[in-house]
């Protein structure tokens, strides 16, 4: 495999860098006289209406201008020729990625004449053939956002769907979990000013929810755009930051939301529970922060004009306070003593039905449906004992137990940018964002019950240095820097939760099967009951590191009528994972401190009853594993790009542009992963599977398992001398098992055509690749022989360290041997007119076909349908090819 290496400078901010591209805009067109003969040689000047910055162009023999790589804002444009009065159109707002078309026409007259245009009189209509749109900073400035998140403004363009508008998230990393044109919601990428903000380690999250208050207008490219952005298959959504002007300008607010101002729920006053029926649930809800900005300057020395150095920065803190709740069905009082007489009532709440227990020994029935105290195991009645008891006055249904828990939430966002302008010709760019976000999560993302609550910690950074050169009116250069990390993230058990959350608190001291690896060994284990909730208490704690570095530079030439535009990225990406298992199947856990099963059958020891075979010791199975190595995922990439922008004639622009990506597949840098692929699996040496239990009883279970490379290095060696073993299982593979895709061509087209002043067609077709993330679900450093795991089958729990321990066939992960990333072709038709200032109707059909889309599929499921039940006394493990 050849190997993509490149240089990164580091930063002490970000662990990691990275480069990146910003948002810029374009104002073109053609300079005619009152005859529609084209005048060259016509001097053009853009200037930003804020910040004074001017660019010049001159006309070509063609009288046709271009302006590149303008920064968002408000625009005059003015044109001057001898023999011509002076020609200013002013207010013309330029979003990013626009390609404004003005045509100027000139009048005959002295130079010292001006003629001035104002958009009163309807904005420039863009030929630009990318379908999407710009919520704009004033649209941002007046509509009221639920919880103040602006990503879910992207539900204002065409063609976003998905989460509700109104949706309150004031403080999560989601990306908004939107479908654009009939992508998946997790192949679209964000990006803060050019900076990619979407994390490594799965694609639907991103790096914080931004600062409203910071966010000049945010693009959303929906399909069809240049070959300049890439990344992704299924659109971008671009936030713009603000900077500071040649005046000083500042906020400061605060947004209030309390419980004392709301009226209880009508579900809250029928309950029966005090703490329920006599108040609101706690919402409390305070956002507050302030900006300022302006320019640089020593009065009467340097900068006087304030026209060089400015400034913006933002501070913003959200705080919130409330209640999470959930609901269980959980043993009675008597029931963890041995008592189940309740069971024998037909209109019981567990069951609705009569349920009779028995002896294992004798086979008869326990008197009175009570098992004597004698029988009673210590260590199953403790994990009977670690439910919570009943909520007194509450049942619904089956359900007997209603918690509310209280969750704090911090986040903390800081802004700063500054832009720089050392000469005409030369603009420098930084800007930095911090989103560290800290809450705890009593209920996490499982079913806890409360019995493993969580703190959490996410900073989250994004990071930009641009430089902008122009060389001549015909030729600019763009470098930028940026870089992205949400490390050192960490999820740890909250010591609030104190005893409860504690397996001594319960009298459980039977030994561990991997003692000593445990991140938190107090942590109770997952609980399966018949009849009752199953407790699932998450691979948690765990900690993670990702980052993302980009340098990207991009070359701007005007040539006649044409703008081309090419460059690359070189990017470095990784993620350190220490996330236990996210995802297990049955006999197996994600929860490294255990797993039981007491089910009413599928033990010869049963009584019947799940909850009776706990207080009897006796469990279905028990599934435990060691530590999961960090896993310090890696990958370099490289992308190139030509974008031609031709301005045919004065209404017509034609777009080609060719993208070409070298993605190799996520690794790591010692070697840390395994994974089970066909083609290395040795039938002549396949394992024997038990017919009965399904657990392998000879033979290997490390057949067709492969590591990367030959061999392990002396480092990994140095952490893990256990892979010294598997010397047969190194088959000079790549780092992330696949061959690089060599052939990822990116093709686009499209057009633009303005009739008359008030309408545009525009058309596109092009080929869109994704570079996914990490997925979590693979998770391949948690696959075997990494992490040492093991059930025991119908054993008592009093017995658990001397039990046999049986070979449980693994649940493995694999990659797609292929490596062919997933792309789609997009294609697009519009039309859009404009009634005048302001309102503008567009129309338009958009396809997307998804080529080579990941899914998950089990390759080794039973082949024949109806074979499980031609085989009602076999395992199904037994049963697969």
């Amino acid at each position: 495999m050849k190997t993509l290496f490149f240089l990164l400078a580091t930063f002490g901010l970000l662990g990691t860098s990275a480069w990146a591209q910003v948002d810029v805009g374009q104002i073109s067109g053609t300079v005619v006289d009152n005859t529609k003969a084209v005048v060259p040689g016509v001097k053009i000047i853009a200037t930003n209406e804020e910040n004074k910055i001017a660019t010049e162009t001159t006309t070509n023999s063609s009288g046709y201008y271009t302006v590149p790589n303008l920064p968002v804002g408000t625009y005059s444009v003015s044109a001057e020729a001898a023999g011509f009065q002076k020609y200013v159109r002013t207010g013309l707002h330029l979003n990013a990625a626009d390609q404004l078309s003005v045509e100027i026409p000139l009048t005959l007259g002295a130079v010292t004449q001006t003629v001035e245009v104002t958009e009163a009189m309807g904005e420039a209509l863009s030929l630009e053939p990318t379908t999407g749109g710009t919520v704009t900073g004033k649209q941002i400035q007046q509509l009221e956002v639920n919880g103040r998140n602006p990503v879910y403004l992207g539900l204002l363009e065409p063609g976003v769907v998905g989460t509700d508008i109104a949706t309150f998230d004031p403080d999560s990393v989601s990306n908004g979990g939107f479908s654009m044109n009939g992508g998946r919601p997790d192949a679209y990428t964000v990006y803060v000013d050019g900076a990619m903000a979407t994390r490594t380690r799965e694609s639907g999250s991103m790096l914080g929810a931004q600062d409203m208050e910071t966010v000049q207008e945010i693009q959303i490219l929906t399909g069809n755009f240049d070959a300049q952005y890439g990344r992704s298959n299924a659109g971008q959504i671009r936030f713009v930051t603000r900077s500071g002007s040649t005046q000083f300008h500042g906020d400061a607010y605060e947004v209030l939301r309390n419980a004392y101002f709301d009226a209880n729920t009508w579900q809250r006053n029928d309950s029966p529970i005090a703490a329920f029926n006599s108040r609101p649930p706690q919402q409390n809800y305070n956002d507050f922060g302030f900006t300022l900005g302006g320019p640089v300057f020593w009065p009467g020395r340097w900068n006087k004009d304030r026209s060089k150095l400015f400034f913006f920065f933002a501070e913003e803190w959200v705080r919130r306070r409330y209640a999470d709740s959930s609901t269980g069905i959980v043993p009675t009082a008597a029931m963890r003593t041995g008592d189940f007489s309740y069971l024998l009532n037909a209109s019981n709440t567990f069951f609705g039905k009569v349920r009779v227990i028995n002896d294992p020994l004798t086979g008869k029935p326990f008197p009175g449906n009570i098992i004597p105290a004698s029988r009673i195991n210590a260590q199953g009645q403790a994990v009977l004992n670690s439910y919570p008891l009943p909520t007194p006055g509450f049942q619904e249904g089956s359900t007997n137990l209603i918690q509310s828990f209280p969750v704090h939430s911090n986040v903390q966002k800081t802004t700063f940018r500054a832009d720089y302008y050392l000469s005409e010709k030369n603009h420098l760019y930084v800007r930095g964002t911090f989103i560290p976000w800290r809450f705890n999560s009593p209920l996490d993302e499982s079913t806890t019950l409360g019995l493993y609550q969580s703190l959490w910690s996410r900073p989250n950074r994004t990071l930009m240095v641009d430089f902008t050169t122009t060389f001549s009116p015909t030729l600019l250069n763009d470098l930028s820097i940026s870089g992205n990390s949400d490390g050192k993230g960490s999820i740890q058990a909250d010591p609030a939760c104190g005893a409860t959350c504690e397996r001594s608190t319960y009298g459980l001291t039977y030994p561990y099967l991997f003692p000593g690896t445990k991140l938190f060994d107090q942590k109770l284990p997952n609980m399966a009951f018949t009849g009752l909730t199953n407790v699932d208490l998450g691979p948690y704690p765990g900690s993670w590191a990702g980052f993302v570095g980009d340098l990207t530079d991009n070359v701007t030439m005007t040539i006649h009528n044409h703008t081309l535009m090419f460059g690359g990225t070189a990017e470095r990406a990784g993620q350190n994972d220490h996330i236990q298992l996210t995802s297990a199947s049955s006999p197996q856990t994600e929860n490294q401190n255990g797993a039981f099963q007491f089910l009413d059958s599928g033990s010869p020891s049963t009584s019947g009853l799940g909850m009776a075979n706990a207080l009897l010791g006796n469990f279905n199975n028990y599934a435990e594993f060691g530590s999961k190595p960090e896993t310090p995922w890696v990958a370099n990439a490289l992308d190139l790009f030509a974008q031609d922008v031709w301005q045919a004639t004065p209404k017509l622009s034609l777009h080609f542009g060719l993208r070409y990506s070298i993605w190799p597949a996520w690794g790591t840098t010692n070697g840390t992963l395994a994974q089970f692929e066909p083609k290395f699996y040795n039938p002549s040496q396949a394992a024997t599977v038990n017919p009965s239990t399904g657990f392998i009883t000879n033979g290997s279970p490390y057949n067709g398992i492969v590591l990367p490379g030959s061999g392990p290095s002396k480092s990994a060696l140095s952490h893990y001398p256990f892979l010294s073993q598997y010397q047969s299982n190194y088959h000079n593979l790549p780092a992330g098992f696949v061959p690089t895709q060599w052939g990822l061509v990116q093709p686009r087209l499209g057009l633009a055509y303005q009739f008359g002043s008030r309408t545009v067609v525009r058309a596109g077709l092009g080929y869109f690749a994704d570079r996914t993330a990490i997925n979590r679900d693979t998770a391949l450093g948690g696959n075997p022989p990494f992490m040492p795991q093991t059930a025991i089958l119908n054993a008592n729990i009093s017995s658990l360290a001397s039990a046999a321990a049986v070979v449980v066939p693994f649940t493995m992960t694999i990659n797609s041997p292929t490596n062919v990333w997933p792309t789609a072709w997009d294609y697009n038709g519009t039309a859009e007119y404009q009634f005048g200032k302001g309102i503008n109707v567009s129309a338009g059909y958009v396809g997307n076909r998804g080529i080579h889309l990941q899914r998950k599929r089990n390759i080794n499921q039973l082949l024949q349908p109806g074979t499980t039940y031609a085989n009602p006394t076999v395992n199904p493990n037994a049963l697969r090819p």
